[in-house]
């Protein structure tokens, strides 16, 4: 008889710790649910025109160009200056008159044949990012390098 209840005991104390360690494993279960975050697709800017540029330079320009005009209050206007030096002057005369024939205003630095352009844009990611690729891709195809970008003079 005191084997019975020994075993009975036992059995006991094995189904209570079974369901103590089920109540456990379903909260550590819990507690390791990952909510996703959701990102909105418009959360960086699209490509919207063709490009010979690196497909990993070009989300680079996007994420930067996201994180800086984040700073800026939208609907005012803001100057993008640009800067593409040029490792002969040759190079850099030909990508003038690129740039004249757009009229987009310039300041060349014949020292060091890089040139600076200006363009006064609203303070909208996607419009930041469109001119960007355009003189990226410009420099690109006239064997410039695109050194980057900066906005200044909020209006």
């Amino acid at each position: 008889m005191k084997t019975l209840l020994k075993l009975v005991t036992l059995s006991v104390a094995a189904a209570v710790a079974y369901k103590v360690y089920e109540q456990n494993k379903k909260k550590q279960e819990d507690a390791k649910v990952i909510v996703p975050i959701e990102r909105k697709s418009s959360d960086l800017p699209e490509l919207n025109i063709e490009t010979k540029l690196d497909s990993g330079l070009i989300q680079s320009y996007k994420v930067q160009a996201k994180v800086m005009m984040d700073s800026y209050p939208s609907g005012k206007l803001i100057d993008l200056i640009h800067t593409v030096t040029f490792a002969e002057q040759e190079q850099l005369n030909r990508f003038i008159k690129t740039i004249q024939e757009l009229s987009i205003d310039h300041e060349v630095n014949m020292d060091n044949l890089s040139i600076n352009l200006k363009e006064t844009i609203h303070t909208d990611v996607q419009e930041a990012f469109n001119h960007i690729i355009k003189i990226a891709d410009m420099s690109s195809e006239n064997n410039g390098l695109y050194h980057g970008w900066v906005f200044e003079n909020l209006k």
